[in-house]
């Protein structure tokens, strides 16, 4: 999984960029077995153009190499904006189109995903906060991607408990949503009543 943000901050000119992402393809490739992830592919690319490189001249001999296998991830309107016209790259790449999932079937996604975190750190998730986790990440992380959003929210509420006996509530969902966005969620609207 290769970070673009990380990678373009500690390689910040033209030289080191293309030496430094030759060496870690020409690794992975050697290593053998391994798939190449990248998550902000458009993202690569614009720093390498910025720097004078060609993301797309770099990686194409990885991509006819059968040592290796790359996923290069982007949103539809970055593939038909930058990649679509992109034919030499294009023909490389097997096309497939993600959607995301509805607030039900991220429900079910994340309840076998909660019993995998449940397992690895020990907590214990009620259904009622399983329900809040899906609705907090579907109205509060607008620009996320359901399930995962919900499930880095599990992950987040996992590592952060300290009682392990008692499970995750509804009530601790919010809590969190609250310290992430700052918006207040849950509990009622305060009324104040006064006789005239």
């Amino acid at each position: 999984l290769l970070d673009a943000a990380a990678f373009s901050a500690t390689n910040d000119d033209k030289g080191n960029f293309e030496r430094e992402f030759i060496k870690a393809m020409n690794d992975a490739a050697h290593a053998g077995n391994l798939i190449v992830v990248f998550p902000e592919f458009t993202t690569l690319a614009h720093s390498a153009q910025t720097l004078g490189s060609d993301l797309a001249g770099l990686i194409e001999p990885y991509l006819i190499s059968p040592d290796l296998q790359i996923v290069a991830l982007c949103t539809t309107d970055e593939f038909h904006r930058v990649w679509e016209g992109r034919t030499a790259v294009m023909e490389r790449f097997d096309k497939i189109i993600l959607t995301e999932v509805s607030g039900a079937a991220a429900l079910r996604v994340l309840e076998d995903e909660a019993l995998l975190i449940e397992r690895a750190q020990g907590a214990l998730f009620t259904r009622p906060a399983l329900q809040a986790i899906v609705e907090s990440a579907e109205r509060y992380f607008p620009g996320g991607i359901l399930p995962d959003t919900a499930i880095d929210l599990a992950f987040d509420l996992a590592s952060q408990k300290r009682n392990r006996r008692e499970p995750i509530t509804k009530g601790e969902v919010e809590t969190l949503i609250k310290t992430k966005t700052g918006i207040p969620i849950g509990g009622g609207i305060l009324i104040a009543l006064t006789t005239v």
